[in-house]
């Protein structure tokens, strides 16, 4: 739950930020944490020790702007466990009305309403983009593709290759990440026509509700192309051969670059593969294949 900034609030400087620990009048009497943030929203849980029964209200600034507050009300399991008299809803989660911009450094801070204390940070300054440095760090060659429809060994599959001195493997047990099949999905997403009455209308781009989805291009729109092109089929030549080759590419390199910083990351030297999971549906392992055109693919079955 979110709402407007209270004008009573007053902006302050990064330098005034505190974490509760060290702010003398609230000293033990909050505990809380920022878990995430980023440019869309900014979530984690603050509770007041001498009345646990209590939800709080906290303020979120950013850049030392009041932007906005939000009631820490919902619940989360293992925040039970805090206090005997704790009921577990100090989670909070405010969404900004507008995204945060990706081109300027972002500093989130996070505070109880009407008091001084703020909630400790993990994170900080939320950075802006910035143009790629040059690496000349090996990148591996293409994706082993593991496919599988569950319960067939797939996790202890990966364990070995993880093992592998020349494979690269993401993230631990039961490995869930599945960069391949998140941009063989965006590249249908993006390859798509036109279709204003399921997906993405051109007066609807800046919408709310448009926030965390952009959906179909809505200028690849076959009805208009006489009005852009003296060759309505231009549309056609450029939708299905120009868009797929150039978002291909892009999201190879992404995938690549990833999976080369994974590498960095484990110390290994020489990646010649990395392996993920995917379940045997047809978008994602085309698109895969669309992308890689050299993957590797090995394919788990329980029974025929």
């Amino acid at each position: 739950m979110s709402g407007n900034a209270p004008a009573a609030l007053e902006s302050e400087t990064s330098a005034e930020v505190r974490s509760l620990q060290e702010d003398g009048q609230a000293k033990g009497q909050f505990v809380g944490y920022i878990d995430e943030s980023n440019r869309f929203f900014v979530t984690g849980w603050v509770a007041d020790r001498s009345d646990w029964s209590r939800s709080l209200r906290v303020d979120v600034l950013v850049n030392g702007v009041p932007v906005g507050y939000c009631e820490a009300n919902l619940p989360r399991e293992g925040l039970k466990s805090l206090d005997p008299n704790a009921t577990g809803r100090y989670v909070y989660r405010y969404y900004y009305a507008n995204p945060l911009s990706m081109f300027e450094a972002n500093h989130v801070t996070v505070r109880v309403s009407s008091t001084k204390a703020y909630l400790i940070e993990t994170k900080g300054v939320i950075p802006a983009v910035s143009l790629d440095r040059s690496d000349v760090a090996q990148r591996p060659l293409g994706p082993v593709l593991l496919s599988t429809c569950g319960r067939t060994g797939s996790t202890a599959v990966m364990s070995e290759m993880a093992r592998h001195p020349h494979i690269i493997v993401a993230g631990k047990r039961p490995f869930e990440i599945e960069l391949g099949c998140y941009y063989a999905y965006a590249l249908r997403t993006l390859c798509a026509a036109t279709d204003t009455e399921r997906s993405l209308r051109a007066d609807r781009i800046t919408a709310t509700e448009n926030r965390f989805h952009i959906g179909f291009n809505p200028y690849f729109d076959h009805a208009l192309a006489p009005t852009v092109f003296k060759n309505p089929l231009k549309l056609s030549e450029f939708l299905y051969e120009r868009v797929p080759s150039h978002l291909a590419k892009a999201f190879r390199n992404i995938i690549l670059d990833f999976y080369q910083e994974v590498a960095a990351d484990k110390g290994i030297s020489y990646p010649i593969y990395f392996a993920e999971k995917s379940l045997p549906e047809r978008d994602s392992r085309l698109g895969i294949r669309y992308l890689f055109p050299n993957v590797r693919e090995v394919v788990l079955v329980r029974d025929f």
